[in-house]
Parts: structure tokens; sequence; C-alpha cells
């Protein structure tokens, strides 16, 4: 006996029956419509479920899960593409669902659909929000040469489209070529060191021919040297200058901190990894392996000290001498070096007053467990166990071969033992600290 062939097999087996196919096909349309209205009649009937709401500056999240709550509806969404964390004011009495989600997600640039009896949180398309799609530019490339005051091709030129990281720089023949958008109002900036930086449109060019202008500025400005003081454009020797501006940008109460990774050929290291330790400048690596490696200072024309001393404040100017036409008229004492500062002066006007401080705490994140003395005595006899040296407790004066450590063990408390010191610092502009504190109550050991 067969079985019953599916409902379909059984239709197109329907020829020569007395059911007309145009009948049955007529009949599966009518299911499909009245699945179809059935499941219109469930999206209307959930959309007109009434929502009662009253919040200020609460999280689209939780306005959402209420929602949820008094409509038994499921809301789902997208985290990476709706953002939860957003604010939303509402305030609505029994109102429909379909209304309340409308006013908003309205502001919030979000819409809705319903799928399979879930209401679908999606973002809004240009089209839907009313927001013209930004015209598409096309690029095009854009050459040119840029030269000197003198005509000559200017090398190693940098050219930037400004307000973006696009660029290039120029060949040995000052040449250069770059994708851009075909944008007129785009600009193009031409820079390079000692001349002016130049901003050009780029209109509807698409070759350029640049000539950069000497920035004579900064040629006048005045650098001290051993000798006086001279313009940059007259310096032969090896001189770098830092401003008080360039200073002020580090925090610290050490002066050597702030010029840290601006001078060319200065090693800057601290003596230790303790907090608060002390800053070491050399310049152009050790001279002397036992002797002192540290540059000749100069204070306002006067020898002086240490540079931790000086206030980073009363910079004007820091100038580092590095060549032997610069330290010329120091002699042997300029052999490492010289750092000649110039502090600030008096100026004319009405009184100014200002003040600049900071602190800060540096210690030790966390330290080591340190063994108690049960611990260290088992540690040490496993070990000496090992090399076959300690069998029973009768062993302990071949292996604690300290007396006060096997003193300390025999009395079960350490004294007088090995200590470790630890000293957390207080960095900050006046001098400060905090008192040094010993731990005498275990011993520390890296296994």
């Amino acid at each position: 006996m067969k079985k019953t062939e599916p409902l379909l097999s059984s239709l197109s087996n329907c020829r020569g029956t007395d059911m007309p196919r145009k009948l049955l096909f007529g009949a599966i349309v009518g299911i499909l419509m009245a699945c179809q209205t059935v499941l219109a009649g469930n999206q209307q009937e959930l959309m007109a479920r009434l929502v009662t709401l009253k919040f200020q500056n609460q999280r689209f999240e939780k306005v959402i899960s209420s929602i949820e709550k008094q409509t038994k509806a499921r809301i789902v969404y997208s985290s990476e593409r709706v953002n939860v964390d957003r604010t939303v004011n509402v305030e609505v009495n029994k109102m429909r669902l379909d209304a309340v989600l409308d006013e908003i997600l309205s502001p919030l640039n979000l819409t809705y659909r319903v799928v399979g009896g879930q209401i679908v949180l999606e973002n809004l398309t240009r089209e839907q929000s009313g927001v013209p799609a930004k015209p598409e530019t096309a690029d095009r490339t854009v050459t040119g040469v840029v030269v000197d005051e003198k005509n000559a091709a200017l090398p190693g030129v940098s050219v930037i489209l400004k307000g973006t990281n696009r660029g290039t720089t120029t060949d040995g023949q000052g040449k250069f070529s770059l994708l851009v958008p075909d944008d007129p109002a785009a600009l193009l900036t031409f820079s390079f060191v000692g001349y002016q930086s130049q901003d050009v449109a780029l209109g509807a060019q698409t070759i350029f021919n640049i000539a950069l202008k000497p920035d004579v500025g900064a040629l006048d400005e005045v650098v001290v040297i051993g000798y006086g003081a001279v313009r940059k454009r007259d310096l032969t020797g090896s001189v770098v200058q830092l401003k008080s501006e360039q200073l002020k940008e580090v925090p610290s109460n050490n002066v050597l901190d702030a010029v840290q990774g601006k001078i060319a050929g200065a090693d800057i290291t601290r003596s230790s990894g303790q907090a608060g330790a002390g800053v070491n400048i050399t310049i152009r690596g050790n001279r002397s392996i036992g002797g002192n490696n540290s540059p000749l200072i100069i204070v306002d024309g006067v020898q002086y000290g240490d540079l931790a001393d000086i206030n980073s404040n009363d910079i004007e100017s820091m100038e580092v001498l590095k060549d032997a036409s610069s330290i010329a008229i120091y002699g042997s004492r300029g052999a490492n070096g010289v750092i000649l500062i110039t502090t600030k002066k008096g100026k004319s006007g009405r009184p100014d007053i200002s003040f600049n401080s900071y602190a800060g705490l540096s210690q030790v994140t966390m330290y080591p467990r340190a063994m108690n003395i049960t611990e260290f005595r088992d540690f040490k006899r496993e070990a000496w166990r090992a090399a076959g040296v300690w069998n029973s407790p009768a062993d302990d004066p071949a292996i604690f071969t300290n007396v006060a450590e096997y003193d300390a063990l025999q009395k079960r408390h350490l004294d007088r033992l090995p200590e470790r010191t630890h000293s957390p610092g207080f960095p900050a502009k006046l001098p400060a600290g905090f008192p040094r504190w010993v731990r005498k109550t275990q011993i520390l050991r890296f296994c």
C-alpha cells in the first residue's frame, strides 16, 4: 500500500481529475493571502499596544528595556551600529508603540521594522534621513618644481595636502608629484627648514612652480656662545638652542628631564631606578673611564654646579656647545661639552606674579612576596637535601653558616638580618619626601 504523497506531488498528478488546475492554483493563492493578512494583523496589534514613559537624560538601553516590559515585545539591535549610551528625553502617556518609537528613534537617526514578531532597529539611510549624499570627487595628479630665492632647485621640501596626511617630498631636482582630490578649494602646504612655509590653492592647476623665501627671522635669532652672542646666520660651531617654552612642555623638578630627546648627541640617564634618582647628562659619549664626564655648566656667565638646583621656569634660554670651535674659550674644562644657561631678567612695566606647581607620588606598584621564617628554612633545607648535604635537622648548622641567621631560626624570629629598604619618592617642585622605612620581619628571596 502506497504512503500518502506530498501535497504538491498530489496536485501535480491531478490531470484528468474533476478538480481543475486553475481552481487549485486559486486555492493556494488564497491560503497565502490569508497567512499574510494574519501576519499583518499581528503587526498592527503589536504596534497598537500602549506605552507610558517618563525619562530625562536616560540611557537609550534602559528606555528600550522599559518599552519591552510594558508591551511584551522583543526589540533587537546591534550594539555596534546603535550607540546604547546615548541619552533620551521622553514623556508619553498611553501612546501607541509605533508613535513612541518614531518619537524616540527619529532624533537618533534610527528607524525600525517588524520581522517575524520582532522589532528590529536600524540606522537611517541618507535617503531616509533627508541628508544629501556628499558628491564624490575624482582624484587628479598635480606636479611641479620648488626652487629657492636664487631659482635653484630645493630637494627634500615637504608637500602636504593641508588637513590630511597625504603628502610627498621633492626629489633631487626639486620636482614633486602628488595625487589630490579634484577640489579647487584644497590647499597644498610647502615647507622646508630655514624657509617660510607657503600655502597654495589647487584651483584648476595641475602644474605648480613654487619659489620659497628664506625665513630671515629664524636666521636673525641670537645664540649665546662662549665668546658672547652671535646670530644663527653667522654661527659655524655645533650649538643647540632651547627656548623657555620648550622647557615648560615637560612637568619636572629637574631641567634635564625637560631637555631629554631634544639635544642631538646628548645621553640623559638616571643614576638608578629609584624614584627621584638623580639625572646625568653626557655630551657625545664618555671621554674618561674613571673621571667625571659631566659637561661644564655656566649660568649667566658664572660656573655652576648641579642642574637639578635650577628651576626650569627661571630659564630664558639654554645653549649646548658640543664641538671644539664653540667650547675653545673654556679650554680643558669644556672637554665634556658646555651648557650655557641664560636666566630671565626683570622687564619694565607693571608687576606680574605667576604661580605654577605640580606634585606626584612615585612608588612600587607591588612588592614581591617574601618568605616567612618557616618557608625560608624549608626552602634552604630542600636545596641542600638535593645537594646531598642535609638529611635531618641535626645538619642545620652545616647549611645555616651565618651565626645570626641560625640563632634567628632557633628563636623563631628574624633579628639583625640583611634588611630590604624601600624609599617611596615624592616628586614635586619643592623638596619633599617620605621617611624611609625598613622591613625587618621577612627575608626576601627570588625563586
